[in-house]
């Protein structure tokens, strides 16, 4: 960082080198939940989203709200019941090579996904960005210790994605799909 520019820190660990290095720190504390970084990622987008507006002079973002939200869709989809998580489970567990397709937005839920899968259970985990699939990461979904993860939304790319969740299908590739409402 160049001398004289402004450094927000957002730490777990007001001490480390961020820390003092910050002009500004911002600590916050983080008891981990599910693995080893649910809680302070989360917490982690939510301040430098608060951050940055306050840079920019944003008044109109409201990160608290996005948490709430958040918190009512895990309450959704711990509501289907384990069943359909066993179900994926079965799907997924064979392979040891996992590509998390995604786009637009959904890409950095990819990345991050692909992060976890890789820091909380030790599996190879590569977001691939949609419109890249039909290149070489379709070669990889070919081997047998393979599966494919596509998110895809409610836009006018879906039938597209679609089209290549079918195609992965027909190949014998180890496919799930997770759509939005209003995609079948």
């Amino acid at each position: 960082v160049r001398p004289g520019r402004e450094v927000v820190g957002i730490t777990v660990e007001p001490e480390s080198a961020l820390g003092r290095s910050a002009t500004h720190r911002i600590a916050f504390e983080a008891e981990e939940a599910a693995f080893h970084n649910t809680k302070s990622f989360t917490m982690t987008l939510a301040i430098a989203a608060a951050a940055a507006g306050g840079i920019v002079g944003r008044r109109d973002l409201a990160p608290m709200a996005w948490i709430k939200r958040l918190a009512a869709a895990m309450d959704e989809v711990l509501a289907v019941g384990d069943e359909a998580f066993d179900a994926l489970a079965e799907r997924l567990a064979p392979a040891r090579v996992n590509l998390l397709v995604a786009r637009g937005h959904h890409i950095g839920v990819s990345c991050q996904a692909a992060l976890d899968l890789q820091e909380g259970m030790c599996l190879a985990a590569l977001a691939v960005p949609g419109g890249l699939l039909r290149h070489g990461p379709m070669e990889l979904v070919r081997l047998p210790d393979s599966a494919v993860i596509l998110m895809i939304p409610t836009d006018h790319m879906a039938a597209t994605t679609l089209q290549a969740a079918a195609d992965l299908l027909e190949t014998g590739a180890r496919v799930v799909a997770l759509v939005e409402d209003g995609v079948s």
